[in-house]
């Protein structure tokens, strides 16, 4: 199996991208939402899509998916994060990367642990520039 992949964000995006992740790897999905989480570790999705029910019944029940709140346990054990977090827009249209930066700059030391990051955003491409801190 190849390496561990942490999903930081559990909503439309993240649950798709973490269950179809964990078709061929371990993944670790991390949420603020405590009920997103139990809800993954119970092998239930907590969005709607098709299909995505029995995909997370199946890689949870395989021990490939399983969620935490813990971001310093995610990254820990991850080989790449993919940060799938909301980036609404701001009234004047641009868009607001606090959610985004809230995962980057969670903790120094979560920071230095990570390998790898990979952002997506659902409906336009986002720029973060350099909203994120660097690791040191």
């Amino acid at each position: 199996m190849t390496q561990t992949v942490a999903v930081f964000g559990l909503g439309y995006v993240g649950c798709v991208s973490a269950a179809c992740f964990a078709k061929d790897r371990q993944v670790i999905g991390v949420d603020v939402n405590q009920a997103k989480v139990d809800m993954i570790n119970q092998g239930i999705s907590p969005v709607l899509e098709p299909g995505l029910a029995d995909l997370v019944k199946e890689v949870v029940g395989a021990g490939r998916l399983r969620a935490t709140t813990d971001t310093a346990e995610a990254v820990r054990g991850a080989g790449i994060s993919l940060v799938c977090v909301g980036t609404p827009s701001k009234p004047n249209g641009s868009l607001d990367l606090s959610f985004v930066v809230r995962e980057a700059d969670a903790d120094p030391a979560v920071r230095l642990l990570h390998r790898g990051l990979g952002l997506d955003r659902e409906a336009k491409p986002a720029t973060i520039g350099s909203a994120s801190a660097q690791p040191n």
